[in-house]
């Protein structure tokens, strides 16, 4: 069926034959999945009476944050996107984070099997409705070598990558995810193999996002930081998190 275009409050909506048909009668009827408002080159859901973008921040304690009041990017972000009118829900099963919305799913130490565990046996995607994914994961997989097998090699962590990208757009085929490479690695903390590993890990990304499909995007969030970003090696420092969220913003604008 073929969807036409009707403007109502500012808002273009794009709405299916029968919906144009309906709205007369339901204007509650926008609610439907064939309703979306267009704010002001993207997509977002009309979700209980009021138009939203859900975006679920997703990864490890990078994203959850190693200061818990800070809240990782997550808390500048929340402040660059709602400072535009971007009508913003973080959405996640977690909080963290003394700011006005503070939903997340990062997870500490987890590596790429978790979080595809989350997404295809925990149906994060379901249950919270995301429209965009922010994901960072990868760095547990370089950092600990967790694998018994592979131990910290980034060509199979990339390969983990390629089920759980495939998995997202299982669950959530019409969710874009701008996925983010992993911040640097102190050389002082794991050793020049580990720091090496980050770079080969990062290169590979591209790649795997391009034969993702047209719903995933590569975000350099590496190149945006140092060592002197992080707090222990590892997690970035609060002013680390705040270049990660500038990097996030444009991003998330671009959609």
């Amino acid at each position: 069926v073929g969807k036409s275009r009707v403007s109502i409050g500012g808002c273009s909506y794009r709405l299916f034959a029968m919906e144009l048909a309906m709205i007369s009668h339901r204007r509650d009827f926008l609610l439907g999945l064939g309703s979306f408002c267009t704010f002001p080159n993207k997509v977002f859901a009309f979700n209980h009476g009021r138009f939203v973008v859900n975006i679920m921040p997703l990864g490890d304690s990078i994203t959850a944050g190693q200061n818990d009041s800070y809240g990782s990017y997550r808390r500048l972000l929340y402040s660059l996107l709602t400072s535009v009118n971007l009508p913003l829900n973080f959405v996640g099963e977690l909080q963290s984070g003394d700011f006005p919305d503070p939903d997340h799913e990062g997870l500490s130490g987890y590596v790429i099997d978790g979080i595809w565990g989350q997404v295809d046996r925990a149906f994060i995607i379901e249950r919270f409705s995301p429209n965009i994914i922010l994901l960072i994961i990868g760095t547990n997989n370089i950092w600990h070598g967790i694998d018994p097998t592979h131990g910290e090699d980034p060509s199979y962590s990339l390969s983990t990558m390629v089920f759980l990208l495939d998995s997202i757009s299982t669950h959530g085929p019409n969710v874009k995810t701008l996925v983010g490479s992993i911040p640097p690695i102190d050389v002082s903390v794991a050793g020049s193999t580990v720091s090496a590993n980050v770079d080969v890990f990062n290169a590979g990304l591209p790649s795997v996002i391009a034969d993702a499909g047209a719903n995933f995007s590569f975000v350099d969030i590496n190149a945006g930081l140092t060592t002197s970003d992080l707090v222990d090696g590892v997690h970035p420092t609060d002013a680390g998190n705040d270049k990660i969220a500038n990097i996030w913003a444009p991003a998330i604008l671009a959609l």
